[in-house]
């Protein structure tokens, strides 16, 4: 019994960091869309425009059940920002994030959004983060950020 445990133990930790690898991938990609692509050449790939409302910015009391591969794919981005050179703000994680659940027919809503007119000022005048099923799933600080755009792909 204890070999067998181990063996799925030994897998698990083998389908985290293949899924960190993807993650990697899928970072990178968006890094490079972010930096010279325009937005209007990527933005389809990412979802539909939607209309913007309070469901896309409320953050779940309690992790939704359904949403687990969802936070897993979530923290495998966070894996790989950290092992990227470089920063990794919000958006391209919010991207790379946005394309594992399409690539996997989960849908998410990935939303960009933007402080109020009195608070701007700073570089964090503009935030993006990912939900799905009504909970957050990356960019979940929105402190005071007003949605703007909403790209929302559905399955």
């Amino acid at each position: 019994m204890n070999e067998a445990k181990a063996r799925g133990t030994a897998r698990d930790a083998w389908i985290g960091r293949a899924r960190t690898a993807e993650a990697v991938a899928a970072l990178a990609l968006a890094r490079i869309l972010v930096a010279f692509v325009p937005f209007h050449v990527w933005r389809s790939r990412y979802g539909s425009i939607v209309p913007v409302g309070p469901l896309v910015v409320a953050s779940a009391a309690d992790p939704q059940p359904q949403n687990l591969a969802a936070r897993r794919l979530a923290r495998a981005v966070d894996r790989a920002a950290a092992r990227l050179p470089g920063a990794s703000v919000c958006l391209p994680r919010a991207m790379a994030l946005q394309a594992l659940l399409i690539s996997r027919r989960i849908g998410t809503t990935l939303v960009l959004g933007v402080l109020p007119g009195a608070q701007r000022g700073s570089i964090d005048d503009l935030h993006a983060w990912v939900a799905a099923g009504g909970e957050i799933l990356i960019g979940g600080d929105l402190s005071g950020h007003v949605p703007l755009l909403a790209l929302q792909r559905e399955f």
